[in-house]
């Protein structure tokens, strides 16, 4: 048997032999020649073949010549063509989209209600594969198998110009069976060409690539299986040359799978100004402002200086959080004004154009050592605008989130922006009262303020009522019916670690109104009459608001309001103001933290009959009950990948509270699963948790099923290729004469990628993908 080069004898001083293997490197090695063959092969130009015996490997390439240990022999470099795919840059954007819509004012002579912005995506033309105008963007999309054929084209480009050799794709029929079902969406290449490979293979998960005898190049399925029929291809096996046996891994398997999620849990928190009996589990939140002053001594609600345990007073520093009644309390007597800073006073103070603010700051200048304009700045930035979360929430939470978990954008993957839901009022500009006066709308007089009824309490009426759960579940058409709308307002977080949130109300983006004012506002000769709605009834003037208005005494008048900041003849006693006990409702997003164990995550259990359908036939046969018999093994599955998604829902809220006041540490999964959004099934809420459980633990048992292991060599066996877990096969003619194949086969394998065993819906979702709804042409 010999060996030869393009028909020039390779010599026998050493072994000779090729190596078929996968990945995206080539395949590189050394043969001893006499030097005048090896530098006729050194001046070829273009491919060679190598013949071992009756094996030939076929469109190799001949690197450099190099001394070999004596002047007689030379070493000639062999590689693969995978050696040229270095040589290519890959610069390629696939179905690269981008996001669309519109929003606008939807009554201009109404309340500034923003239309939704429609989410659609449009694809960028030159990303697509048929770049065709009007062509369908469902059609006209890159498939995952065109994409792969387009790479492998790509790189090979630089082969063909320099040899004018180009190769042919082979994806076997399981690998293309699999791609055809995978969505990709916003891939972008730029790298080198086996890099762009590299990255285009880990997208494919469980595809893997090698160059055969003839130089085709092929993609294949490490999970097939196909191992088994290449090891009994190689028999007669050799003896001592090491054996390759079915290893029985039923002791190592899990009996179990324990698949853990983090929760991410919508949570109501609701603030009154007129509290009743509140305990320490209640979801409730204070108005609280920085402490403006640079030191301030803490006061009860009697002027008494409140004592440490110590017996010293107890002290404030600037910034520190404190309600306002605790500031009221703290700072006592305005000056001139005889009594302390209230509710009242603030409420006054806050309407516009009235200057009461002023006054304070003057009186202030009574009391150099106090800096009542810090104060008065404080009021107005803070004033039902900041909260404090209750202590004992903010110890049981680990992360706060200003947006809804329940409510996300499966394309974008934005959230929806936390809600908050209060009484508020618009203070009129120019542009409202010109449209106003032009629309078709009976005549009006001129409404300075509107009212706006967005918390569904009726102060006065109905004492602590909260929000239906329709207000914060349905459809915004149904939170109206209710008589209830979220305020037009961004709830941040100022501390997170002190759960701070603020409301900051946002005028429209068209300006029509002037400002937003935290509540209603009426008149304090009025303001205990209210309508069955809950908003104060219309006072004298037929609009709240401005207490100026035109009267005389020779000319009637209807008492119409024409300016804030004066007293007029109708109502000398009556200051406009906004209303008294303001309620806040804020539903926001938070993620457990106790208890200190994995009681504070979202369990999925997973058997091992319940994933044998996600594996190849051969590795189910191992993967059952009855074979599984190590321990339970828990998986912890990223935020990145999905989290378990609850909604608010106030008739469940003693089982959503169980997340997280959950004192005894036991598992609550099954209590709540049901409220799991996507428990069972990939929706628009969030990817299926069931579904990636089942994935993580097929990926797992594929990687620990009962397979072949070891090493071994057989007679020299044509046609042997990798295959399955068998990454490389050697064909061996070594110095005696002797021609062998060697295979082997890993002791341990590496886990595939999680979304190898995906469904193509929910790897769309966690991959955040565009569903077939959102794509516009």
């Amino acid at each position: 048997m010999k060996a030869e080069i393009n028909g020039r004898p390779i010599l026998a001083s050493g072994n000779v032999s090729w190596k078929l293997t996968s990945g995206v490197r080539p395949n590189i090695q050394t043969f001893d020649m006499i030097p005048a063959d090896a530098e006729l092969l050194r001046l070829h130009k273009g491919p060679v073949n190598l013949r071992i015996g009756d094996l030939l490997i076929e469109k190799l390439y001949v690197l450099d010549v190099t001394p070999g240990e004596n002047p007689h022999i030379q070493r000639v470099r062999l590689a693969d063509r995978r050696f040229w795919w270095t040589y290519k840059l890959v610069n390629r954007m696939y179905n690269k989209r981008r996001n669309v819509g519109f929003k606008r004012i939807k009554d201009p002579a109404g309340a500034p209600e923003i239309l939704k912005v429609v989410p659609k995506v449009w694809y960028r033309r030159w990303t697509l594969k048929n770049q065709t105008d009007g062509a369908d963007p469902k059609k006209a999309k890159w498939d995952t198998l065109d994409i792969l054929e387009d790479v492998l084209t790509n790189i090979g480009e630089p082969e063909k110009d320099a040899f004018g050799e180009e190769y042919n794709i082979d994806v076997k029929p399981d690998v293309a069976d699999k791609l055809n079902k995978l969505p990709i969406e916003n891939f972008q290449l730029k790298d080198s060409g086996d890099a762009a490979m590299r990255r285009t293979l880990t997208y494919l998960p469980g595809a893997e690539v090698y160059v055969d005898y003839n130089g085709d190049v092929v993609v294949y399925s490490k999970v097939s299986g196909d191992e088994k029929g290449m090891i009994a291809k190689a028999s007669p096996k050799i003896v001592g040359q090491g054996d390759v046996r079915v290893v029985d891994n039923s002791n190592v398997r899990p009996s179990k799978i324990r698949v853990y999620f983090q929760y991410m849990s919508e949570l109501r928190f609701d603030f009154d100004e007129a509290p009743g009996t509140q305990t320490a589990d209640d979801r409730f939140s204070d108005n609280v402002l920085p402490v403006p002053d640079y030191t301030l001594v803490k006061k009860d609600s009697s002027g008494n200086v409140v004592i440490d345990d110590d017996g010293n007073p107890v002290r404030w520093t600037q910034g520190t959080w404190i309600t306002f009644n605790e500031a009221f309390n703290s700072w006592g007597v305005v000056p001139t004004f005889n009594t302390n800073m209230n509710h009242d006073m603030v409420q006054k103070a806050m309407s516009p154009f009235m200057g009461l603010w002023a006054g304070i700051q003057l009186a202030g200048s009574l009391t150099p050592n106090v800096d009542w304009s810090a104060r008065v700045g404080a009021i107005q930035a803070h004033y039902r605008r900041t909260y404090r979360i209750n202590r004992q929430w903010v110890d049981r939470v680990h992360k706060l989130m200003a947006f809804r978990t329940a409510l996300v954008n499966p394309t974008t993957g934005t959230r929806a922006p936390a809600v908050a839901y209060s009484d508020y009022c618009y203070v009129t500009g120019q542009r409202a009262l010109f449209n106003e006066g032009k629309s078709n709308i009976p005549a009006k007089d001129m409404t300075y303020v509107l009212n706006v009824k967005g918390h569904p309490a009726i102060y006065g009426k109905v004492v602590n009522q909260v929000p239906p759960a329709s207000l914060v579940n349905e459809p915004a058409s149904t939170a109206l019916a209710e008589g209830s709308r979220s305020a037009p307002g961004n709830i941040t977080l100022a501390d997170a670690d002190q759960g701070i949130l603020r409301v900051d109300y946002q005028i429209d983006p068209f300006r029509l109104y002037q400002e937003i004012l935290p509540s209603m506002m009426t008149r304090s000769d009025v303001e205990d009459d209210i309508d069955p709605e809950g908003r104060p009834a219309n006072p004298i003037g037929g609009q709240p608001g401005p207490s100026g208005d035109i009267r005389t005494a020779s000319i009637g008048s209807t008492g119409r309001s024409v300016c804030f900041d004066a007293v007029g003849h109708s109502h000398l006693n009556s200051l406009p103001k906004l209303t008294k006990n303001f309620k806040m409702s804020m539903i926001i997003t938070a993620i457990p933290g106790a208890p200190n164990s994995e009681a504070s995550l979202f369990r999925v259990e997973i058997d091992p009959d319940e994933i044998r359908d996600l594996l190849p036939v051969e590795a189910a046969k191992s993967v059952r009950a009855a074979k599984c018999k190590g321990p339970i093994m828990d998986i912890y599955i990223g935020a990145k990948i999905e989290v378990a998604r609850v909604p608010w829902v106030d008739e469940k809220k003693t089982l959503i509270q169980g997340i997280f006041l959950n004192t005894d540490g036991k598992d609550q999964s099954d209590k709540v699963k049901h409220l799991v959004l996507n428990y069972a099934e990939t929706t628009q809420a969030g990817a299926s948790l069931r579904q990636i459980a089942r994935s993580a633990a097929a990926r797992l048992y594929a990687s620990l099923v009962d397979r072949f292991e070891g090493d071994m060599a057989g007679t020299l066996t044509p046609g042997l290729t990798p295959a399955g877990w068998l990454s490389e096969v050697e064909h061996v003619l070594s110095s005696k004469g002797e021609a062998f194949s060697k295979m082997s086969l890993p002791e341990a394998i590496k886990p595939l990628d999680i979304f190898t065993f995906m469904d193509s819906s929910t790897r769309a979702v966690v991959l955040g993908l565009a569903t077939p709804d959102d794509v516009t042409p």
